[in-house]
């Protein structure tokens, strides 16, 4: 009987050694595959960030022109008032004093309390 256990623990330790190098070869192919896997994850990450990159450059610069145009238009229209105010003033100046005056009092009364 002890030679049979010998037998059965030597053949168990080749069993053990066959399962366990088995093992570290699925690991190691597991390792490669998810090193594949991150890379190519890291390939379409790039370029969907280059994707949104482009993306964002475009709206920006939709952005900017719409801005540009807005500021251009509200820049027209206070001219335009401008000069209706001036010509108010040069056609009424006393009457033009007296707003101001009136205003001035009126802010002045707000702003100290």
């Amino acid at each position: 009987m002890a030679i049979t256990a010998r037998t059965r623990s030597k053949a168990s330790k080749a069993k053990f050694a066959a399962l366990d190098q088995d093992m570290m070869a699925r690991a190691e192919q597991l390792r490669a595959e998810l090193t594949r896997l991150a890379e190519s994850i890291g390939v379409a990450g790039g370029d969907k960030i280059e994707a949104l990159g482009a993306d964002a450059v475009k709206r920006y610069e939709t952005l900017r022109a719409s801005s540009e145009d807005m500021i251009s238009d509200l820049s027209d229209h206070l001219s335009h008032y401008e000069r209706q105010v001036s010509e108010q003033i040069r056609e009424k100046p006393l009457q033009s004093l007296g707003v101001a005056v009136a205003v001035g009092f009126l802010a002045s009364l707000l702003l100290r309390r």
